[in-house]
């Protein structure tokens, strides 16, 4: 049988009557890192890998029960990794020691409703850094979710790792802090709960997005609950350098569905910045000249989320409340 890119082997039995019903198990026969793609939700670049070592990987599941309208047959899924490694092939980096626990359930109930998922003790060494983390989540489409993720890892050649078409030419180092339950509920009011955080803190890290670079990247950026932040992020956008600090509050709830008003705030410091290369308009030079020296920047905006939604769908334009005033 293939099954989402999956060779399976496998053996059972299928009644079909009165009274329909199907019992099978199965067992996966792919090489590890086709097994590893499939877990993770097909987000591995593979042609970027080569599988090393010693390191074993496995999945195995079954599939039983009635076939009615009221009931599924529920599909379980079971797989673990031990000492499992790989290497990028352009670079000079290796991914080691991979292991973790993983299973998921479909449920009985249609819509996937009684649906879970659980991966535990994930762990893996890099070249050049570490990770830590596990995931669960239980009840489609509004899933239950506690998810916790640490590291401390090189960006150099991550693209390469990850099927990624935006951005390349990553460098630099990160570091993460994520402990983030929830309820993914746009109907209801609540996404994180109380002790929902992440941290990135980013050092030197440099990528291109486009025809874009930014490039020596350092500083925090911080998801508490509701409101996404920066403090004193500095930055090299297009040869300008800034500090910025950041407020975005509802931000992540609307891109997740959520019907709330979304906020910002923005200060922007800057010694020397080009105007014209920074937002590739020759007429902002005659307005700005060539050079802005001393740039201090402080301002915010409101929009309702139907004047939000209504920008994004249709291209009109919103009526923004400013909250502060700028500063030159």
């Amino acid at each position: 049988i293939q099954w989402a890119g999956l060779e399976l082997n496998s053996r059972g039995s299928f009644f079909y009557a009165d009274s329909s019903r199907i019992d099978l198990e199965f067992q996966a026969s792919n090489e590890g890192l086709e097994i590893l793609n499939f877990i993770f939700l097909g987000v591995l670049d593979l042609d970027g890998l080569e599988q090393i070592g010693e390191g074993s990987i496995g999945l195995e599941g079954s599939v039983e029960g009635p076939l009615d309208q009221e009931f599924l047959p529920q599909i379980k899924l079971q797989g673990q990794a031990r000492d499992m490694a790989f290497r990028l092939k352009d670079y000079d980096t290796e991914v080691r020691a991979i292991s973790f626990d993983f299973q998921a359930s479909s449920g009985r109930r249609p819509g996937f409703r009684d649906a879970w998922i659980s991966l535990t003790g994930l762990k893996a060494e890099a070249t050049e850094g570490w990770i830590l983390g596990s995931l669960e989540a239980r009840g489609m489409p509004d899933p239950d979710f506690d998810l916790q993720l640490q590291g401390d890892f090189d960006l150099e050649g991550l693209e390469r790792l990850i099927r990624n078409e935006t951005v390349r030419n990553m460098r630099g180092r990160l570091s993460m802090d994520a402990v983030l339950e929830g309820k993914m509920d746009p109907d209801s009011d609540r996404l994180f709960g109380d002790e929902g955080r992440l941290e990135l803190v980013l050092d030197q890290a440099a990528f291109v997005v486009g025809s874009d670079s930014i490039r020596d990247m350092n500083g925090m950026i911080r998801l508490d609950r509701n409101l996404v932040s920066s403090r004193d992020l500095e930055l090299v956008y297009k040869g300008n350098q800034a500090r910025l600090d950041v407020e975005l509050e509802n931000a992540l709830h609307y891109a997740l569905g959520y019907r709330r008003d979304v906020k910002a705030k923005l200060g922007l410091q800057s010694d020397l910045l080009r105007p014209g290369e920074l937002l590739g308009d020759t007429a902002l030079v005659s307005l700005l000249g060539e050079e802005v020296k001393g740039l201090q920047l402080e301002l915010g905006a409101g929009i309702t989320y139907e004047e939000l939604h209504e920008f994004l769908t249709k291209d009109s334009i919103p009526k923004l409340v400013l909250l502060s005033l700028i500063h030159i």
